[in-house]
C-alpha cells in the first residue's frame, strides 16, 4: 500500500494535470469562439487555471519538504528578494539563426544568476541543402544556487540529447528530446525540489512547419496577417521533475513569411504595477502587435519599454527572457 505522503503528493500532482488541461481546453476554445464576449471570457479562464497551476505547484514544493525525513539545512532564496531594473540599454543576445529567420532575444538578469534559459541549435537537414532552426527555453522554478546547477545539468544533458539528433533527426522529435530530457533530469529535479517549464520547437523552412513540445511553459505566440491575427501555441503538458516518466507529444504549427513568433518566460508576463496589476498576456500580445512591422530587436525593445512603462519602473521580482523571431 503506498504511503501517505506518496498519497498526498500524487493527488497534488493529478490537481496540477487536470488544471494544464483546463488551462487547454480553455484556451483553444477561446480560438475557435465566433463571439469577442466568449473569447474574452475563455481567455480569462485559462489565464485563471494557469494561476492556479502555479499555486498547485509551489504547494507540492512546500508539501514535499515538510514530508521529507529529515531536514537538509538548505536555505533557498525567495522568489520575492530578488529585484532588479529594466537596463536603459538593453543586452541582447547574440543567438544563432538560419537565413530564412531574423532573430533577436534578451535575457535579464545575466544569465548566469537565475534558471532561466534560451539557445538555439543549427542542424543540417540529410540529403537537403537546408538547414533546421531549433528554440530551446526553460524556466527553473526557484533561485539560488542549486536552481542555477541544475541550469547547467539540464544545458549539459541537452547538448549530449542533440548530438545524438544532429546524427539522426528521425529518432528525436521534440516530444521524445522532452521525454528523454524529463527521466534524465527526474532525480536532480527531486534532489532540489525544484521543477522545470520547457519548451523546445523545431523549425523547418522548406516546409514553413513548427514542431514544438511544452513542458508546461507559457504558450509563445504567433502573430500573422500584418498583425490582425494572433495563434497561441498552447498544447502543452506536465511540468518536468514531477513525474519520473512521463512522455510528452508533438503539436505542430504552419507559418508562412512575415510571421512573428514570441517565446518568452514568465517574467514578461508576470511584472505588476503599484496597483498589484500584472502585465498579463494580453499587453504583450497588443504591444507586438501595434509594432509588428518593425524589426525583432525593436520589438523587444518596444515590449520592455512597454513593461517599464507599465510598472512605473517598479523593480521587477522574476528573471525575464524574450525572444522575438521573424519568419522571412
Amino acid at each position: 500500500m503506498p504511503e501517505k505522503k506518496d498519497i498526498i503528493l500524487n493527488i497534488l500532482i493529478n490537481a496540477i494535470q487536470r488544471e494544464i488541461s483546463a488551462y487547454d481546453f480553455y484556451y483553444k476554445s477561446s480560438e475557435s469562439s465566433p463571439f469577442p464576449e466568449t473569447k474574452s471570457l475563455l481567455l480569462q479562464l485559462a489565464r485563471e487555471e494557469k494561476k492556479h497551476r502555479d499555486i498547485l505547484t509551489q504547494e507540492y514544493r512546500t508539501v514535499k519538504r515538510m514530508l521529507q525525513k529529515g531536514e537538509s539545512g538548505r536555505v533557498y532564496l525567495k522568489k520575492e528578494e530578488v529585484s532588479y531594473f529594466i537596463p536603459d540599454e538593453i543586452p541582447y543576445r547574440k543567438v544563432r539563426s538560419i537565413p530564412e529567420v531574423d532573430l533577436s532575444s534578451v535575457s535579464l538578469p545575466s544569465e548566469f544568476l537565475g534558471g532561466d534559459y534560451f539557445e538555439t541549435l543549427i542542424t543540417p537537414d540529410p540529403g537537403k541543402s537546408i538547414n533546421h532552426l531549433s528554440f530551446l527555453l526553460y524556466d527553473i522554478m526557484g533561485h539560488g544556487l542549486e536552481q542555477t546547477t541544475l541550469k547547467a545539468k539540464i544545458r549539459d544533458k541537452f547538448e549530449n540529447l542533440r548530438d545524438i539528433w544532429s546524427k539522426d533527426q528521425s529518432i528525436l522529435s521534440p516530444a521524445a528530446m522532452l521525454s528523454r530530457l524529463g527521466k534524465e533530469i527526474w532525480k536532480d529535479c527531486q534532489d532540489v525540489e525544484s521543477f522545470v517549464e520547457l519548451f523546445y520547437a523545431i523549425y523547418n523552412p522548406e516546409e514553413k512547419k513548427i514542431t514544438y513540445a511544452s513542458a508546461g511553459h507559457p504558450p509563445p505566440i504567433l502573430i500573422t496577417s500584418q498583425g490582425k491575427e494572433v495563434k497561441v501555441l498552447t498544447d502543452t503538458d506536465l511540468v518536468m521533475g514531477l513525474v519520473q516518466s512521463k512522455e510528452y507529444r508533438d503539436s505542430f504549427m504552419t507559418v508562412e513569411p512575415g510571421d512573428v513568433l514570441i517565446l518568452y518566460t514568465d517574467g514578461v508576463v508576470e511584472p505588476f504595477n503599484p496597483e498589484e496589476e500584472f502585465y498579463e498576456e494580453k499587453r504583450l500580445i497588443k504591444t507586438a502587435q501595434e509594432n509588428f512591422q518593425l524589426k525583432p530587436d525593436q520589438i523587444v525593445q518596444k515590449v520592455l519599454e512597454s513593461i517599464k512603462e507599465f510598472t512605473r519602473n517598479k523593480p521587477l521580482t522574476d528573471e525575464l527572457n524574450l525572444v522575438v523571431a521573424r519568419i522571412k
